[in-house]
């Protein structure tokens, strides 16, 4: 009897294990990837004008004013602007895809970017005009300027918009899976958490026991703390994230930076909770420890 009492508590005590450790990617995704302020935030960290520099680089006619130069001016004057639009992309992709909204529409107008481009690009032609330019009057340059600038305008369209309609039917389905599968986010979280307690309520109706009962539940929460808690500590100690993106040799330097302070950001909250079950795991041990040794005194007591 005692040997199935022993092998139940253990099977409980297992699968409290196992539903610590995905309880924590849970939790952690609850507080990271799927908080539309945290990822905001860490868009809002991003480097634009960099970014900018790494995905566009054009061509610039020879005596021309450099054009990149003009683009990277630009992105600069508007990246208050950018962030803004960024961020209400993102909440409101958020929003439909946590089930928030049930469609998803976001209509971003261009307008501040082609009138602060051309004001560059005729600024840029004004400061230094081709050869063949020089000692025209100005109205002469911003006409010349202006048809440099109808060639990028020709590409850029009036309104930018994200609705189920302008998005690729391909990348629609996966957003709405996603969004399926995000639905049950909810479930996975409590339903964990009742897991975890009834696993809790099982160990103490088998042993009957509150001294075992706090030992039991305690150690097992104290081991995962401490096998979570050393994995994410030796991954930071090693800085394994920046060895690797190291030896790909492709990544610029900022964008290293970018992500490893993305990585240390996401693991924090997996950081915090597997701190909080460590001291949780030893103060219940306490507990087990103290009960005992009142019982022993008790028994003493009664004895003589």
């Amino acid at each position: 009897m005692n040997f199935l009492k022993s092998l139940a508590i253990t099977l409980l005590s297992l699968i409290l294990f196992l539903s610590l450790a995905a309880f924590s990617v849970v939790y952690m995704m609850g507080n990271t990837l799927l908080d539309p302020d945290f990822v905001a935030a860490e868009i809002n960290r991003l480097d634009v004008p960099a970014l900018a520099k790494t995905m566009f680089r054009i061509e610039t006619p020879p005596g021309a004013p450099d054009l990149n130069e003009v683009i990277n001016k630009t992105i600069v004057d508007l990246e208050p602007r950018i962030k803004e639009e960024v961020n209400t992309v993102i909440y409101t992709g958020y929003d439909y895809l946590l089930g928030k909204t049930e469609g998803l529409s976001v209509t971003i107008s261009t307008e501040p970017l082609r009138n602060t481009l051309k004001e560059n690009i005729t600024q840029a032609f004004l400061d230094s005009p081709p050869p063949e330019l020089k000692g025209r009057p100005s109205t002469v340059i911003r006409q010349y300027a202006d048809d440099a600038y109808q060639q990028f305008a020709q590409d850029i369209p009036e309104t930018i918009e994200f609705t189920e309609s302008s998005i690729p039917p391909d990348v629609m389905d996966r957003l709405k899976l996603v969004r399926s599968y995000l639905s049950f986010y909810q479930i996975a979280f409590y339903g964990l958490i009742a897991l975890m307690v009834l696993c809790a309520a099982g160990i103490f109706l088998i042993s009957r026991d509150v001294k075992h009962t706090t030992r039991s539940i305690g150690t097992t929460i104290l081991v995962y703390g401490v096998i979570g808690y050393a994995i994410t500590f030796l991954l930071e100690r090693f800085n394994v994230v920046e060895q690797m993106m190291g030896m790909t040799g492709d990544i610029p330097a900022w964008l290293q930076t970018w992500i490893s302070q993305f990585i240390d950001n996401l693991m924090a909250p997996l950081e915090t909770f597997d701190l909080a079950l460590i001291i949780t795991g030893v103060v219940l041990i306490v507990v087990s420890i103290v009960i005992s040794i009142v019982y022993r005194q008790c028994q003493a007591e009664a004895e003589s």
